[in-house]
Parts: structure tokens; sequence; C-alpha cells
């Protein structure tokens, strides 16, 4: 599609975040490829004016393979992304109430580059900025932590080290399996009556 016959897709940011810092938010005021020039930005970093969707930017994201990319993005179609550049895992967040939380969680494989976003909507459109520093944003709302360094971003927990971190994941991860499980027992159950299917139950 002609990007001038698209329906643009930025959003400029609330006021909170302005002191921040955190966030790079391109200005894609004539297209609604914000996903795109989030990741653009965040891959290839500029250290003058990195909000400006210029040349060097538009070039930079030739680099990936967009093809059979939809704009604007779904949440649910960014796994298509990732597979074309495996190197990569995309971690969405959102905001409300002066708060970051997880939408989209990425995964856990030490190896990849992580790129966190945030996403913003409105009544008219929905949009993607690069969160270029997630501990950062996520600060303030941590509480009396003093030791705010090491941060779980499925729960934006902080730890006081790697090593409680490390714990700290291992428990998410074993309570995701239970959870998970309950979950299929009451599908499977019928509701997880009395009258469930006990064979179902066994899962």
């Amino acid at each position: 599609m002609n990007q001038w016959l698209s329906t643009p897709s930025y959003i400029r940011l609330p006021d909170e975040f302005f002191n921040k810092h955190t966030i790079i938010n391109v200005q894609n005021k004539y297209d609604d490829k914000c996903f795109k020039w989030a990741i653009t930005s965040a891959v290839y970093t500029k250290k003058s004016q990195p909000e400006r969707l210029d040349k060097k930017m538009r070039k930079d994201a030739k680099s990936f393979d967009w093809t059979g990319i939809v704009f604007p993005m779904p949440l649910d179609k960014i796994d298509t992304f990732e597979k074309t550049k495996p190197g990569y895992e995309i971690w969405v967040f959102g905001w409300k109430d002066g708060k970051v939380y997880p939408i989209r969680p990425g995964g856990d494989d030490a190896s990849k580059k992580k790129i966190n976003l945030l996403y913003l909507k409105n009544e008219e459109t929905s949009h993607f900025c690069w969160i270029k520093d997630i501990e950062k944003l996520c600060f303030s709302q941590a509480g009396k932590c003093k030791n705010k360094k090491h941060l779980c971003r499925r729960c934006l927990r902080f730890s006081h080290s790697n090593k409680s971190l490390d714990a700290h994941r291992e428990i998410w991860m074993n309570n995701k399996k239970v959870t998970v499980v309950v979950v299929m027992v009451v599908w499977e159950g019928g509701g997880g009556g009395k009258g469930g299917n006990k064979k179902d139950q066994k899962y």
C-alpha cells in the first residue's frame, strides 16, 4: 500500500514519559509501519535525532526481511518477524495508570537480543515504540526496593542480584507449568466440578 494512502499509526507519548528519557518514539506521521521503525531504531541506534524517520533509518530497515509482514503489525503476528530474524526476541509492554505492564513476553534464550517495545493504543490506531531502557522505565514502580538492578521482564519485579533473579525465574516457570495444567483440567473437565470427566482430569 502506498504510504501516503495508509492511516498513520503515530501516537504522541503520554506526558509522563517526557522526563524519563527511556523511549524512542519514531515519528512515522505518514505511514503505519511503526513496528518496522521501532525495531530498526533498536538495532541501529542513532545518537543524533533518534526519533527522526530519515534516509539512514529507511536504509537500515532494508537489512531485515519484511516479506510477508503485514502493517500495521498485529500483536499476534509478531512471531512471523521473529521467525525471519531468529537472533531476536520481541517483548511488548503496555502503559496504564502510570505503570508499565507486560503484554507479550518473549523467550528466555540468553543468546538472543531482547527488543523491548511499548504498545500504545487509542480510538483510531495503535503504535509501537522502542523502550531503550526497560529497567529505568520500571524503576519508579518498584516500591522501596533498594537494589533495583535486575529486572524480570515477565512480571516486572526487581531482584538484588543475578542469582536471585535466576531463582525467581525458575519459580515463575514452575508456577507457569502448574497454571497451564489447572486451566487444562477446568476446560477438559467441564468446569472442574464433581461432574467432570475423570479421564480428562489426569492432565
